[in-house]
């Protein structure tokens, strides 16, 4: 398969399908998103960050993508005129010397440098042949989502008449479930704030000056919101549910718009941050299972 560095035209098309579904989302900002697990046909893979947003907007119903050459290795080809949708993968490659020799940092270890690679990927939709999908089955438990979080170890106080998560006591309040509209949007409130508590210094530490940089135009609150947003997301996706932006955002949505349309790069430096923070949490539920089988 044919790689090549991301192109501009890959960061203009992801940045417009953000403020297109931003766009929407303000029209009607109480319903859902309907963003939905979509994954590689071979390694099942979900399909995270930016990318997540590339395949959602699409337009396609089926969560199954591919490329031209595991389309055919599953006896199927692309239809004659379908158009490929680019996603964005990133290798470290070694920093080699001008001889061929690895660079080396002072303590020995080998110098890498992140390079972007664009593939180019056909939904299932857009293919024909002997593959067909398997039937999925909806998981409608949340109990998994209740160990996830629990598994992160941070403190959550419940009753309160409003989500948050506090800075100085470093803990989170949330309504009772009963509260909401329905499962989706408690937990993906849930989600929302459990982002915001892997920003402590002691944990992910967003609020440094590389921070501040990152958030260009934004004020470092409307920044740090969007990636709670995204990072919501990112985690519903994951543990297999659809995530819905918070009703409160909506002061910063045209903030979020405004400087989208004039910073096309702005949503992968939250998206980044946000998948860092996904990533984290994801660590914690191996330090978990690891003292569970000791």
């Amino acid at each position: 398969m044919r790689m090549r560095k991301m192109s501009q035209e890959t960061y203009d098309k992801a940045t417009k399908s953000v403020i297109e579904m931003l766009g929407t989302a303000g029209k009607n900002w109480k319903q859902p998103w309907q963003v939905r697990g979509n994954h590689n046909v071979v390694t099942r893979k979900l399909y995270r960050g930016t990318n997540s947003f590339l395949t959602e907007v699409a337009g396609f119903d089926s969560t199954f993508w591919g490329t031209y050459r595991q389309w055919r290795d599953k006896n199927s080809y692309v239809k004659k005129g379908e158009k490929a949708t680019a996603i964005v993968f990133y290798e470290y490659v070694p920093w080699k010397n001008i001889d061929g020799t690895i660079r080396t940092k002072k303590n020995g270890e080998p110098k890498y440098y992140r390079l972007e690679k664009e593939y180019k990927i056909f939904n299932c939709e857009q293919t024909a042949g002997d593959w067909t999908p398997p039937e999925m089955v909806e998981n409608q438990t949340f109990d998994h989502v209740d160990t996830y979080i629990s598994n992160t170890g941070c403190k959550v106080k419940y009753g309160s008449d409003s989500a948050h998560y506090h800075t100085v006591n470093d803990d989170i309040s949330m309504p009772d479930i009963e509260q909401f509209d329905s499962s989706e949007k408690y937990y993906s409130v849930y989600l929302h704030e459990l982002i915001h508590w892997t920003g402590h210094k002691d944990r992910c530490n967003r609020k440094d000056k590389k921070f501040t940089t990152s958030s260009g135009g934004l004020s470092l609150y409307a920044f740090e919101e969007l990636i709670a947003e995204l990072g919501a997301i990112f985690l519903g996706l994951q543990l297999g549910f659809q995530a819905s932006p918070q009703p409160n955002n909506l002061k910063y949505l045209n903030l979020w718009l405004e400087e989208l349309k004039r910073d096309n790069k702005l949503i992968f430096r939250a998206s980044g941050y946000a998948q860092s923070a996904v990533n984290y949490c994801n660590e914690l539920q191996k330090s978990v299972m690891t003292k569970k089988a000791a």
